[in-house]
């Protein structure tokens, strides 16, 4: 039979006589084990002695038990003694990294060394105390923790004939995550569409946004929900700052302006501008209003203000004022006699209200017809009235 021993321990045979009244046995070994010739046989069960020294192994041999009276002689049996070696505890146990973060899944690697380990030994590895909680078995040993406080790994190696005292590593140390960041904004998060605004974290020696960004402030110019998450000199990841969040507003539609007539007339004249609507108005005139009635030379735009306070400006439209012509020249004249008249600027018509009293021809010659007075019109482009009088002949 196969027999399994510890290191440096005797050996031992279980048996029954069924026949033959044996008083005598020997083992012969092949090597390793001293043989045992014609050794006494008591009562079970048969030692086989071990010395300290042999290494661990399997050492073959045969018995034969006989009774020295009669001659009788058994068959051989074979046998097999197995050695197994002992384990002596490990002499050092380091867990790395040697500092976490407090409440964050964080892969630890402990390794044990030092020491032997025996036959079908495996290192173990336990919190609390040794033999306390177990974590895992195997070398180097790589674990995923979430720790609280600081925490201590116990080591012992634990094979077939024993399991050793155990070894403890250094303290893995916990460092308590930093304050939650706040962000504070340079101005309104609601603005117009080409706006921005800065966003600031609280202090941190790293910074994470959720845009992925990695400084202390960023300049947001796209609506959003922007949180922040800061890291200490330890290495250690607050939570989340609480959001926030960024409005921007579309711009109104570009404003039109309406005229209600001409853009382009003679001193005295005017036009009512009108903008399309909005909430409020700014004119380039510094009206407020949503129509202005204009009677200068001028180029005319207005900016128009949403609900949302967003605004828009018009293209501009020219507004052109003409100066009136003037008449010159004696604005009386005799029946029957003439007077030249004069307009500026050149190349205008004339016209006599009432021929009866004057007429006046394309160069501005009037000529009197009889007594009474006759409004003469001077037209380029715009148009100049003056009264001309007509005096009875000095004949009449």
């Amino acid at each position: 039979r196969d027999v399994y021993k510890r290191q440096a321990q005797n050996s031992s045979i279980a048996y029954t006589a069924t026949s033959g009244c044996p008083d005598k046995y020997s083992i012969d070994f092949s090597s390793g084990i001293s043989d045992v010739t014609d050794a006494s046989l008591s009562a079970s069960p048969i030692t086989i002695p071990v010395l300290p020294e042999l290494a661990a192994g399997e050492y073959s041999g045969t018995l034969t038990v006989k009774n020295s009276s009669y001659g009788f002689v058994s068959s051989n049996y074979n046998i097999t003694v197995t050695i197994i070696a002992t384990s002596t505890a490990p002499t050092n146990a380091v867990a790395s990294p040697s500092s976490v973060c407090s409440g964050v899944a964080t892969n630890i690697t402990l390794t044990a060394s030092g020491g032997t380990m025996g036959t079908g030994a495996v290192v173990q590895w336990y919190t609390g105390s040794c033999e306390g909680t177990l974590v895992g078995t195997g070398n180097p040993l790589a674990i995923s923790q979430t720790l609280s406080s600081a925490t201590t790994y116990y080591a012992r190696y634990s094979g077939d004939c024993n399991a050793t005292s155990c070894v403890a590593s250094s303290q893995v140390t916990v460092n308590a995550l930093p304050a939650t960041p706040v962000i504070t904004p340079s101005g309104s998060t609601s603005f117009c569409t080409g706006g921005s605004v800065t966003l600031t974290s609280s202090s941190g020696s790293g910074y994470l946004w959720s845009t992925g960004a990695t400084t202390q402030d960023i300049n947001v110019i796209s609506p959003g929900s922007y949180t922040v998450q800061v890291t200490d000199a330890m290495g250690c990841q607050s939570a989340a700052s609480a959001a926030t969040d960024v409005t921007v507003n579309a711009l109104p539609a570009t404003p039109t302006i309406s005229p209600d007539g001409p853009i382009t007339f003679c001193v005295g004249g005017s036009v009512t501008l009108t903008a399309s609507t909005g909430s409020s108005y700014l004119w380039s005139n510094s009206a407020t209003t949503q129509s202005i009635n204009v009677t200068a030379t001028g180029s005319y735009t207005v900016q128009v203000t949403d609900a949302a306070g967003c605004q828009a400006t018009s293209t501009n439209i020219a507004v052109t004022v003409d100066a009136l012509p003037t008449i010159s020249g004696d604005l009386s004249v005799n029946s029957g006699s003439t007077t030249q008249l004069t307009g500026s600027p050149l190349g205008g018509t004339w016209s006599s209200a009432s021929t009866a009293v004057a007429t006046v021809n394309e160069s501005g010659l009037v000529a009197g017809v009889s007594a009474g007075s006759s409004l003469i019109t001077y037209t380029n482009g715009c148009s100049y009235t003056c009264l001309l009088y007509t005096s009875p002949s000095p004949r009449d």
